[in-house]
């Protein structure tokens, strides 16, 4: 049988992916992002508020002002609503679809599998490359927020093009002067693309990496080699133009929501509470940087031994410090950590690479035992997420739900071939079962799991009811993003007042969804404005925002465009 080296015409030992590689590449990344992609509905609550800031950027023609309906928007800086603008206007623009949205996202995982290839082979020959694309390209966090319209994925691709131009500027063998291009430039560009996207936090990344490999090497040479001045003003200039305009605009409310609230906020305590405390990220890299994380023991046994090489030291000085800082911070979320992720695929492609002489230390052979067990346990538990998730819904997983388990149980008895004898020939098993997950969860479970989109679900029963072409919605209780995003900027997320006004102003059209715990209040207030009312259906579903089912009931004034249907009474109580 040939071995993978010979199907793909790889020399493990080269700086450079052959051609074959490259395709195999390509495939598995768009395998593993691409499955649910258009047929995803727009996800609570991020993805939906960033999606229609971009919408309404599209509707308004301002390009400067970010909003959701009319409330401020001022907790990330412009760059991702731009790129979002950018893929949605030759794709309906204002009525583009929800995946036009995500392209960025997508685009950009692309971009960063593709560089963390090129990057680990000129580090560690073809091999690490390859490897250490492809564990990015499949690892749980980076699939996943591939498939969202948010900044995380843009900002992992800024960061990854300063990282690497900062290692060719940092880690060289001559300490001349460089000319203010080539690394230098690609340096200070990408920092201020990704001030653009999500502001500081590029910095959170470069800046300790800097210190750390300061301190390390004993040597601040690298310094002249960056070029500040001139660099400062590349960035600036990319930045500056859009966050002086938007503070001329607010008059400096942008600041005090974005680094006051959104950044500073985080820091000292759980934001939305999303608190958390330290040892969160590490815990929960068993489901992020699934499956990679199987490799990861070998891969920080291996950077220990090779420690006093500079390719190691800026590998580690890359996630290391970025990684202890949001441990620390007291606001967690998943993504937060994704930023150093193709630090941490090259570290573990670097334990693949060595990884049967590693297992010969019994110490080493225990803590990958330990690792691989506990990966066993996770590639279980990820297979029968739906299950779990069906039953918190109180309703029954597609019959495409056992594909995904079994696709998880193989990815648990592949991931213990592939511990047995840790080589880059044993790695595609594991790959194809990690992909078979990701087929079957985001391509088939999760886009027909109805109860879980009530939006979504809350517009079809609308549509079906028929009567009007364009319904314009209000809603108590039930007040998430992607309503807006599917109804439309006008629709009202609103309270008792309010929707009663909505609709004795919009009679023909009007439509209200009422959450169960607001509905015996709602017809009472009714009642008692003079509101005749008929019901017209009613959509159940699980708002998985708050973690609960709830059941909306659509009503409208007496006198609508809308139909009742047969199987509900023509009026309301009261």
């Amino acid at each position: 049988m040939k071995s993978v080296q010979d199907i793909l015409h790889l020399d493990l030992d080269a700086k450079a992916l052959s051609p074959r590689a490259w395709a195999a590449l390509i495939i598995i990344a768009l395998i593993s992002t691409l499955p649910g992609f258009t047929t995803l509905p727009p996800i609570d609550r991020d993805e939906s508020r960033y999606s229609q800031a971009s919408r309404q950027m599209m509707e308004t023609g301002d390009y400067i002002d970010i909003q959701f309906q009319d409330q401020n928007r001022y907790v990330k800086p412009v760059g991702i609503y731009w790129l979002q603008v950018i893929t949605a206007t030759p794709l309906g623009g204002e009525d583009a679809p929800i995946w036009a949205h995500r392209l960025p996202s997508l685009f950009a995982t692309l971009f960063v599998v593709g560089l963390t290839a090129w990057f680990g082979a000129r580090l560690g020959g073809a091999g690490v490359g390859l490897a250490a694309g492809i564990l990015l390209a499949i690892s749980m966090s980076a699939s996943v927020d591939a498939r969202m319209a948010k900044t995380d994925a843009v900002l992992m691709a800024a960061t990854a093009v300063s990282m690497v131009a900062l290692y060719f500027i940092v880690v060289r063998e001559k300490a001349e002067r460089l000319a203010f291009r080539g690394a230098p430039l690609a340096f200070w560009a990408a920092t201020g693309v990704g001030l653009l996207v999500k502001g500081p936090i590029i910095l959170f990344v470069s800046v300790p990496a800097l210190i750390v490999l300061a301190l390390w090497r004993r040597d601040l040479s690298f310094i002249k080699r960056l070029h500040i001045l001139p660099g400062i003003a590349v960035m600036l200039a990319i930045f500056l133009p859009w966050f002086v305009a938007i503070m001329i605009r607010t008059q400096g409310e942008f600041w005090n929501d974005s680094i006051g609230h959104a950044l500073m906020g985080k820091v000292a305590k759980g934001d939305d509470s999303h608190g958390a405390p330290p040892g969160y990220h590490t815990l929960l890299s068993f489901i992020t940087f699934w499956p990679g994380i199987l490799l990861i023991a070998l891969g920080a046994v291996a950077a220990w031994r090779r420690r006093a090489e500079p390719t190691v030291q800026f590998i580690v000085a890359w996630f290391l410090p970025f990684w202890i800082i949001y441990e620390l911070v007291a606001t967690k979320l998943p993504h937060y950590t994704l930023p150093v992720f193709p630090a941490l695929a090259l570290i573990a492609a670097f334990g693949l690479r060595d990884g049967v002489e590693l297992v010969k230390g019994k110490g080493v052979r225990i803590a990958h035992w330990i690792i691989a067990a506990l990966f066993v346990l996770v590639s279980v538990l990820i297979g029968f997420l739906p299950f779990l998730l069906a039953g918190e819904m109180e309703t029954t997983a597609p019959a495409t739900a056992w594909l995904g388990a079994l696709a998880g149980i193989a990815a648990a008895g592949t991931g213990i071939y592939l511990a047995l004898k840790p080589t880059f020939n044993r790695l595609p098993p594991l790959v194809l079962s990690a992909l078979g997950v990701y087929i079957f969860t985001f391509g088939a479970v999760l886009p027909n799991m109805d109860r879980f989109w009530l939006s979504r679900e809350l517009k079809a029963e609308i549509a079906s009811i028929g009567g009007c072409e364009t319904p314009h919605l209000a809603t108590i209780d039930y007040r998430e993003p992607s309503l807006v995003f599917n109804f439309g900027t006008n629709t009202l997320l609103g309270d008792e007042a309010s929707v009663i006004a909505h609709l004795a102003g919009n009679q023909a059209c009007g439509v209200a969804a009422i959450g169960q715990g607001e509905y015996v209040s709602f017809l009472e207030a009714a009642e008692q404005a003079g509101l005749p009312l008929k019901i017209l259906g009613q959509v159940e579903g699980y708002n998985y925002t708050k973690g609960r089912n709830i059941t909306l009931t659509i009503l409208s004034h007496s006198s609508s465009d809308y139909p009742v249907p047969t199987t509900t009474g023509t009026q309301a109580d009261g």
